[in-house]
């Protein structure tokens, strides 16, 4: 992990703790503000998201952040098979975006993983979209990369019946 990450995260423990739970229902109107900024509707509906965690309790793990007793934001994981988890929802209340609560909720998703000795945790995507057309978000990939992430290509593909 490049060092001024982990400067950023050193500097913000204190204030925010991370706890694993089950409180989808404090989770998600941050999922929901989170993709209403980018114009765009979550994944999962928040009862989708109860009927998995109750039937897969081992395989979805929800990692909340508090500061002051408060939920500030979260991160969803899937366990995907027996190495990989994937960071599915990774979000934040803008209210506390200068904490640097999304990095911090990605090492501790590095930290859970591993602990539960898988080999991977999956970041996500980091691509744009401009007329049907992939385009990589570099940004987003710099950021990933501070987490000792490697890029991989995803191909798309579609069948035109």
């Amino acid at each position: 992990m490049h060092a001024r990450k982990k400067r950023y995260i050193n500097k913000i423990m204190p204030e925010v703790k991370i706890k694993i739970s089950t409180d989808i229902d404090s989770f998600y109107p941050i999922l929901i503000n989170n993709k209403a900024k980018h114009k765009v509707e979550p994944t999962h509906t928040l009862e989708e998201l109860k009927v998995l965690m109750k039937k897969f309790p081992d395989k979805i793990k929800l990692l909340l952040s508090y500061k002051n007793n408060t939920v500030i934001g979260g991160a969803l994981n899937f366990i995907a098979n027996k190495n990989t988890s994937i960071l599915f929802y990774n979000m934040i209340d803008y209210d506390y975006q200068d904490l640097q609560i999304g990095s911090l909720q990605i090492y501790e998703s590095l930290k859970w993983s591993k602990e539960n000795h898988l080999n991977y945790l999956d970041i996500g995507v980091s691509q744009l979209y401009k007329n049907n057309i992939i385009i990589p978000h570099n940004s987003l990939i710099h950021f990933k990369e501070q987490f000792g992430a490697q890029a991989m290509i995803r191909k798309v593909m579609e069948l035109k019946l």
